[in-house]
């Protein structure tokens, strides 16, 4: 709907009004090695995105911006993969509306799917990480259940035109459609990867007891995003400002506000989800940069019949030396229940160490070899006749192709 409204809307105006064009693309092929446990893409429980040997088309990406005149812009992000529910679909597409303004504030709104501005990480091409090929598992888990499917009004102060070293930007969005937020992050916990949920895709995880068994929720095994189950609107508030180029900070406050009592008929439960997040990238030098970020919220389903406290947080450097780029970033993940159903084991907390190595052939090509350890403990796992903790190694080459 929001696409053939927008096609429309620029034949409408095609003839009145110049047209720019641009487009940016990612290819990248991935040889996964790792022992882990089957991946929950596959209804397993591993929190990696395949399992054993695999050779993956991890991303392709086709990134589209037309400006329309000098204030509209609609952009598209479309990506394919070799794996999951569907491999081909829409990430992002929406409609920005820029108006230039010679003073030192103006504003900005977005209407669309699209994600909000909290992420210091997965700020490359189509949302991708920057210095990683693996996002963080915060990230991870904001690519698979957190989307904005509705509007955005931006205020931002630029610093140049007031002369000074700072610029801010304010933020604050509406929407629908993140109703199911909150069902991996409870019935699978974190994961660690790099795909991003495809608009309309189903999400599988492990098809734990408590969670299909008619005599607990009789629910299904895998999840939905973007889906609206109650009708309410939810929003989220953020600030971000930047010193010069060196210093990055944005705070968010995102509240879905969805009814926790509330079900449709396929048994996807609305979960209300709220978190504080608060991200920062400094550039210490001009080839080494770190970047942090922390998030703290709870979700809720039912009338605390499900009911978990989250945790996630990262720390990366990335260091550039000629062609040569070196990372490596720590993750702490914790989800803990206080809920009224005991037999529904939602406890589960971890780290990763993840250390990447990029190398520049060219402008258009790259070579990427990264190493991941993790160690975890998920207190379901013995519901499906797994040991709760688990020890993971993943390494993984890969090749990418920009234009």
């Amino acid at each position: 709907m929001f696409l053939r409204f927008s096609i429309g809307l620029l034949l409408l105006i095609k003839s009145t009004v110049s047209f720019a064009f641009s487009v940016e693309g990612v290819i990248r092929l991935s040889s996964v090695s790792n022992n882990a446990q089957p991946s929950f893409f596959d209804k397993g429980n591993g929190i990696f995105r395949s399992d054993g040997n695999d050779l993956l088309l991890s991303q392709a990406i086709l990134s589209t911006q037309v400006d329309v005149g000098k204030s509209l812009v609609l952009h598209s992000v479309a990506n394919a993969y070799s794996d999951g529910d569907k491999q081909l679909g829409l990430t992002q597409a929406y409609l920005e509306y820029r108006p230039l303004s010679p003073g030192v504030f103006r504003w900005s709104s977005r209407a669309g799917l699209f994600y909000p501005r909290l992420s210091v990480e997965n700020t490359d091409v189509g949302w991708l990480a920057n210095h990683f090929i693996t996002s963080s598992a915060l990230n991870s888990w904001i690519g698979e259940e957190l989307r904005v499917p509705g509007l955005e009004l931006s205020l931002h102060r630029s610093g140049r035109k007031a002369k000074s070293p700072w610029s801010f930007r304010f933020d604050l969005g509406a929407y629908k459609g993140n109703d199911t937020t909150g069902t991996l992050l409870t019935w699978r916990g974190f994961a660690i990867h790099d795909r991003q949920t495809l608009h309309h895709e189903r999400v599988e995880f492990a098809p734990l007891p408590s969670v299909i068994s008619p005599d607990y929720f009789n629910a299904p095994s895998w999840t939905e995003p973007f889906t609206e189950v109650d009708g309410k609107v939810g929003f989220y508030v953020g600030a971000q400002a930047q010193y010069v180029r060196k210093l990055d900070i944005r705070y968010f406050i995102y509240d879905n506000r969805a009814n926790p009592l509330k079900v449709n008929e396929q048994r996807l439960y609305a979960w209300h989800t709220k978190f504080h997040s608060l991200a920062t990238r400094y550039l210490m030098t001009p080839n080494l940069t770190l970047s942090l970020h922390l998030m703290d919220g709870a979700t809720e389903m039912g009338s605390r019949l499900v009911y978990a406290d989250f945790r996630a947080a990262y720390g990366a450097f990335s260091y550039t030396q000629g062609a040569h780029k070196y990372s490596v970033r720590l993750d702490l993940f914790d989800v803990k229940e206080d809920d009224l159903v005991p037999k529904d084991y939602n406890d589960s907390h971890g780290h990763a160490l993840t250390i990447n190595w990029t190398y520049r052939l060219s402008n258009n090509w790259q070579v990427t070899a990264e190493g991941i350890y993790t160690k975890h403990r998920f207190e379901n796992r013995p519901s499906l006749a797994i040991a709760d903790k688990q020890r993971d190694y993943q390494g993984q080459l890969a090749m990418t192709y920009r234009f």
